[in-house]
């Protein structure tokens, strides 16, 4: 895929990726995906997940994502969450609370693992504090919202109102 423009921000030492950022069209819809921990993915490379969760923004009229993880540590193995000191990252709630607020359409999708250190609460209770509407691709068996690459997820998967009953 083109894009007018790519961004991301990766700590010095290339342990966290705090955001990525795709745009494709030069309008002010923007999807924001709050997912689990970040890849490789970088500012020129995209992985199935990114190019996934840019199908379905651009099926919802958006012309940009970005892409923030409850766990900013870089790894394609979520398992690697529980052995790290510092899986959040330093300067991850700065970044969510930043993206968050440039963004039309957030949507849940960091799977079953975001209970890990109560991160899925602390940071639902970041987006409630800001009175924003969340929404998922739909909720795992745990309650979880569904990661975009699960099974059941398709191109043609509707946006569902995630509720924040906590």
């Amino acid at each position: 895929m083109n894009y007018i423009s790519s961004d991301v921000k990766i700590s010095e030492n290339e342990i966290y990726r705090y955001f990525l950022k795709r745009k494709w069209l030069d309008n002010d819809k923007v999807m924001t995906y709050i997912m689990l921990n970040p890849s490789k993915a970088d500012a020129l490379k995209d992985d199935p997940t990114i190019r996934k969760c840019v199908k379905l923004a651009m099926r919802e009229e958006c012309g940009s994502i970005y892409v923030v993880n409850l766990f900013a540590l870089r790894s394609s193995k979520p398992a690697e969450l529980y052995v790290n000191n510092d899986p959040v990252g330093p300067e991850n709630n700065f970044w969510i609370n930043k993206i968050v607020k440039q963004s039309q359409i957030i949507v849940a999708a960091w799977g079953n693992h975001g209970h890990f250190l109560n991160r899925d609460i602390e940071v639902l209770n970041i987006l409630k504090s800001l009175g924003l509407k969340l929404y998922c691709l739909g909720l795992n068996k745990n309650g979880s919202p569904k990661h975009p690459l699960a099974r059941s997820i398709s191109i043609d998967t509707k946006l569902i109102k995630y509720i924040l009953n906590f």
